[in-house]
């Protein structure tokens, strides 16, 4: 059985393969013991740093990842090769949990696939304890801090878990997006100790990215179907809301072009049937909230449009990272900037809506129930849980549940969160600055990309608007 990294990916992934960028410094830093923090683009290939790292070191890898289906995927790609891997999810009933549970007590090369919310377990912590695993991969990890899109509550757990764990595992922390003060955050929730900091380009060069100023809402769809009709390939439009979503899919379809939608709000039948519509090849068109975002590995996207402007660079950035993923083509990102268009408003945190919340929490509803519900925006409900989690008045419970811990909440706990409410008001407007500068600026597109994540800058792309002007 080979046992250096070279000789194991060589045996699992081919004599053929070779690592590229920065994963060989990735991989044999954590084959050393050393923690390691890596922003690698979309594409970039951070699975493969912490899958061969895992193989190395031996026993238990435990990976932390936000979406089921990237679980999922992953998994079946590592058994394909023959490799112990599985999922802990919430469709595994009592008997195969059961199974899944008594076979980590083996202590043998596992690797264990789970969402955050699942390490909640009291019987799966108590197992982790006796049997902690060799690395721990965090996926995704701008999921811990509020600041950054997609943010999971249950991440900023996983610091607390490690003090359990004896001898502590290496840690491997990975993500595409993450400037400084979201860096800092997740080294201090993770309590990375020194950690090697790998940074590669912030979008891949094959990624033209352009932004286009419209001046009227007929002119702005007029403009998107000339787009599509002049390049016929396979497109993905991303909208702020639900009804924007689906109004435009149907909008499409009556223009003729192959287009269905995806968002949260749709039954699970309908978004698998979207997905896979969407991978079939040709001119294709798929028009997706953010729930249609991290961990999809569709490697034809030929364009990534904005039809709505994200709420952040972060966003941004995670989501034209879509684009051409096999890097076979020149991959388009084009924003369409509507002049005066009204930006998506913080919803305010009514006292009415927080006692809503409060009782179906009580009641035992998921937290996607409770966003559909309510209408409430995913990051708006998690740091509303956040901050009732700082002051220990809720507890996470395996899957998207939490257990309220007291009746009725309390005027304490209101004020708690108006308060962190105007906290995150602020970090997102800074947000938003950054967004507009970023759209005004007459620089390389990619080269303001690089200063506002701290990257190492590139010489100009030749390839965006600005540098084609």
């Amino acid at each position: 059985m080979p046992k250096t990294w070279p000789e194991l990916l060589k045996h699992y992934w081919g004599p053929e393969f070779v690592l590229r960028s920065h994963q060989q410094p990735i991989v044999e830093n954590l084959c050393k013991g050393q923690d390691v923090l890596a922003l690698l683009p979309t594409g970039e290939g951070k699975s493969l740093c912490f899958q061969l790292a895992g193989l190395c070191l031996g026993g238990l890898t435990l990976v932390i990842s936000p979406l089921l289906a990237l679980i999922q995927e992953q998994v079946a790609q590592l058994q394909v090769k023959n490799i112990k891997a599985w999922q802990l999810s919430s469709q595994l009933s009592p008997e195969e949990r059961r199974r899944l549970l008594k076979g980590l007590q083996n202590n043998t090369q596992t690797f264990l696939y789970l969402a955050p919310e699942q390490l909640q377990s009291p019987a799966l912590q108590a197992i982790l304890a006796e049997n902690p695993p060799r690395l721990l991969v965090v996926d995704e990890a701008h999921c811990i801090s509020q600041w950054g899109n997609s943010f999971r509550p249950a991440y900023r757990e996983l610091g607390k878990l490690l003090s359990n764990w004896h001898p502590r595992p290496v840690l491997g922390v990975f993500t595409a997006t993450a400037p400084p003060p979201i860096q800092v955050d997740i080294c201090e929730v993770l309590q990375l100790k020194s950690p090697q900091l790998y940074q590669g380009n912030v979008l891949r060069e094959n990624i033209a990215v352009a932004i286009q100023r419209v001046w009227t809402p007929r002119g702005k769809e007029q403009y998107l179907f000339k787009t599509l009709a002049k390049r016929p390939l396979k497109t993905l439009i991303y909208a702020r809301s639900r009804q924007v979503c689906e109004h435009l899919a149907i909008r499409l379809e009556r223009k003729g072009f192959s287009a269905r939608f995806y968002h949260a709000g749709t039954s699970l039948t309908h978004r698998q049937t979207s997905y896979l519509h969407f991978r079939e090849p040709g001119p294709v068109i798929l028009v997706a909230t953010t729930a249609f975002g991290m961990g999809v590995d569709i490697p034809d996207i030929a364009t990534v449009i904005h039809w709505q402007l994200p709420e952040s660079l972060e966003a941004y950035v995670q989501e034209v990272g879509r684009a051409g993923r096999n890097r076979a083509f020149l991959a388009q990102a084009l924003a369409l900037n509507l002049w005066a268009e009204k930006k998506t408003q913080t919803q305010p945190w009514e006292p009415e809506v927080l006692q809503k919340i409060w009782k179906l929490l009580g009641q035992g509803r998921s937290l996607l129930e409770i966003q559909d519900h309510l209408d409430l925006g995913p990051n708006l409900l998690q740091t509303i849980l956040l901050a009732w989690l700082e002051k220990e008045a809720i507890q996470p419970l395996p899957g998207q549940h939490y257990q309220v811990l007291t009746p009725k909440l309390s005027p304490a706990l209101l004020k708690h969160v108006l308060e962190k409410q105007k906290r995150l008001n602020r970090g997102l407007k800074k947000q938003e600055r950054s967004l507009k500068a970023y759209l005004s600026s007459t620089q390389c597109r990619r080269q303001r990309l690089e200063q506002y994540f701290s990257a190492p800058l590139q010489p100009p792309c030749g390839h965006c608007d600005r540098c084609q002007r």
